[in-house]
């Protein structure tokens, strides 16, 4: 088929040669047809998802396989942390028992607290008596296979189990223990000086009473075979 080119333009050849190119062009425009539309089709079905759409599907089959809807998921209560939660570890059954050990431990620090007292030295004596009255009631814990975490006797005696439960009287007498905790060691508890400038006989000695009378209550409360 012979075609013309003039002027940068396509023109069609005149007669039958023109007849014939345009029924060629004809059929050639009748099969391309059902190409584009399957490619228009296509295209709509193949269209990608968003990634916010993508994370719900992955969300919605995660949430299938762990027995939960989608919705569930989304509902599920967010634990806030119970800040009047005890201080020790409900772990139990994770815990050895080491009852013999802090109990013993309790003993020398209140050995330990007599002695710094006879020497005059008061402040060392309020804190060993701490100690003391500190290891004794953890002991206790452990003897019902709980460890029990920080360092306030008071707060550890007031937690107890109600078959283990302390005096009122005892927990104010832990109270007075806790104060030693940190001033009996640290100058910056006080004003001026150092806390040797500060403690008296008089403290040392109440402390080591008061926590004599809780290594008696925890002795007791202590079946007496897991201190042989």
């Amino acid at each position: 088929m012979r075609q013309v080119v003039a002027s940068g333009r396509l023109h069609r050849p005149s007669g039958p040669l023109g007849r014939r190119a345009d029924t060629e062009r004809s059929s050639a425009a009748s099969r391309c047809v059902p190409t584009v539309s399957i490619l228009k089709q296509t295209s709509q079905i193949t269209q990608v998802p968003s990634v916010l759409l993508l994370y719900e599907m992955i969300v919605s089959a995660l949430g299938q396989i762990a027995g939960l809807t989608s919705a569930s998921l989304q509902r599920l209560p967010i634990e806030k942390p119970n800040r009047s939660a005890p201080t020790y570890s409900p772990r139990r059954w994770l815990v050895v028992m080491r009852t013999k050990d802090w109990f013993r431990q309790a003993e020398k620090d209140l050995q330990h607290a007599e002695r710094a007292a006879d020497g005059g030295d008061f402040e060392w004596a309020c804190f060993a008596a701490q100690q003391a009255a500190e290891k004794a009631v953890k002991s206790l814990y452990q003897s019902i296979h709980v460890d029990a975490l920080g360092h306030s006797v008071s707060r550890m005696l007031q937690e107890l189990p109600s078959s283990l439960k302390a005096p009122q009287d005892l927990v104010e007498r832990a109270k007075e223990l806790d104060k030693h905790y940190v001033p009996s060691r640290y100058p910056n508890f006080h004003p001026e000086g150092a806390p040797m400038d500060y403690y008296t006989e008089a403290e040392a000695r109440r402390a080591l009473e008061g926590a004599g009378r809780i290594l008696e209550f925890c002795r007791d409360k202590i079946p007496q075979d897991q201190l042989r």
